[in-house]
């Protein structure tokens, strides 16, 4: 990895949006743009990005996920929001495979096995069955007190940051029947979270980032 201490500049490529959200598979970056949509950004030269290929999306790009040759990404718009499910195998000619529209947003999203873990906004965990990615179905789902806008999963938890309602901790062991684990009051609203191991580091906007240790 180097020095962390002496980053140096390699490259940059301006998308025609917001660039919010990254996953990089290999030589390709795929770019949640928001409004800009999906983008594939061929990084084998980092000195030297080049566009694959756009991915439009009924709405705004919030999040994307790729596993294997499948790019799960999330996208809001005024009147809905979902997942969109497709095949990247040929980064210049990608195919949409399966969609499910999540009712109360869609921020963020984490993929283990054959499950997607959206953070729904107010509509909280939805977890989603894709297995048959060109019909995916809602498995089961939890309510947070707030609006989901980040998750990530480790082992049988779900840790949802929760915006105005902070950490929430989601037992997902049995996913058609999520349950509430526990909670952690933030002094901000949080705004994401990544958990790795025993530790969970969640963003609380103007409370900085926080780092918890899971007993």
């Amino acid at each position: 990895m180097g020095n962390p201490t002496n980053l140096i500049w390699r490259g940059e490529y301006d998308t025609s949006g917001e660039a919010i959200g990254v996953s990089v598979v290999g030589s390709l970056a795929y770019v949640a743009d928001g409004l800009g949509d999906l983008q594939i950004i061929e990084v084998s030269d980092p000195g030297n990005p080049t566009l694959c290929c756009v991915i439009g999306a009924p709405g705004s790009v919030q999040d994307v996920s790729v596993v294997d040759s499948l790019a799960y990404l999330v996208y809001t718009a005024d009147h809905e929001s979902g997942l969109w499910i497709i095949d990247v195998g040929n980064p210049f000619n990608p195919t949409l495979l399966g969609e499910y529209n999540t009712p109360g947003g869609a921020a963020r999203v984490s993929v283990v096995g054959s499950l997607a873990y959206v953070a729904a906004g107010k509509s909280g965990l939805q977890i989603i069955d894709v297995n048959n990615p060109a019909n995916p179905l809602l498995l089961g789902e939890y309510d947070t007190p707030g609006t989901a806008v980040g998750v990530s999963v480790v082992g049988n938890l779900a840790f949802v940051a929760d915006g105005s309602s902070g950490l929430q901790i989601v037992d997902v062991s049995d996913p058609s029947n999520p349950i509430l684990r526990g909670a952690y009051d933030t002094p901000g609203e949080s705004a994401d979270v990544s958990a790795v191991g025993d530790l969970v580091y969640l963003t609380a906007r103007e409370g900085g980032l926080l780092i918890l240790r899971i007993h």
